[in-house]
């Protein structure tokens, strides 16, 4: 075997070992040299290394499992919460008169939902450019209260919309980030942020 041949495939070997790296099989002498996520799933241009799953098309179990899996412990504890959603709905419509029930019932089947709606914006926002993906995953993580303010809209009730928007920027400026800074703080001595990310959602809060 010739030396440049031999120290080709050498590369080869080393860089197949690798776990960051692809080396695809072409007929040339040249390497070839990709990167590979945590999966070790080939990284696309403009998407999140986390995003590659490898697979194409739609597959219901691993949905449902990625779904009841969810972000965290306390995310995958919300889902025992989803046979209150059909409960609520059968009361909704069987017996309107049973106000207190219907908002009780009504209120924790929201909590399941926008749980799922939320970590629906975070797995699709991986798969999307990183600015389309922020935008994606704050509108879906505040779905519920959209459709809180299309109901009170309706209803004309504005001062109440005036304060739901005030109360959700308060919790996001002050109680999520203080949390974030103290939970992270607890754990690293040093922590770092997207600016990216920064910036859209300081934008978003202005807006609002």
């Amino acid at each position: 075997m010739p030396p440049a041949t031999a120290d080709v495939d050498m590369r080869r070997s080393k860089l197949k070992n690798s776990h960051f790296l692809d080396v695809s099989n072409d007929h040339s002498n040249d390497v070839s040299v990709r990167r590979l996520n945590h999966c070790g799933h080939r990284v696309t241009t403009g998407i999140q290394p986390e995003g590659e799953s490898g697979r194409s098309g739609i597959h219901p179990y691993k949905f449902l499992k990625i779904c009841w899996r969810s972000a965290s412990g306390a995310s995958r504890l919300c889902n025992i919460l989803w046979p209150v959603v059909p409960v609520a709905i059968a009361v909704t419509w069987a017996r309107p008169d049973l106000h207190i029930a219907i908002l009780t019932l009504n209120y924790l089947a929201m909590v399941p939902c926008a749980n799922l709606s939320g970590f629906a914006g975070q797995e699709l926002a991986r798969k999307l450019h990183k600015v389309f993906g922020v935008l994606l995953e704050t509108t879906l993580g505040s779905v519920v209260e959209v459709i809180m303010f299309m109901v009170l809209v309706k209803a004309k009730h504005y001062r109440i919309i005036q304060d739901a928007v005030l109360g959700s920027i308060l919790a996001t400026q002050l109680l999520c980030l203080g949390m974030c800074f103290a939970v992270g703080g607890s754990r690293y001595e040093e922590q770092e942020f997207s600016e990216t990310v920064g910036e859209v959602g300081c934008d978003l809060l202005l807006t609002a």
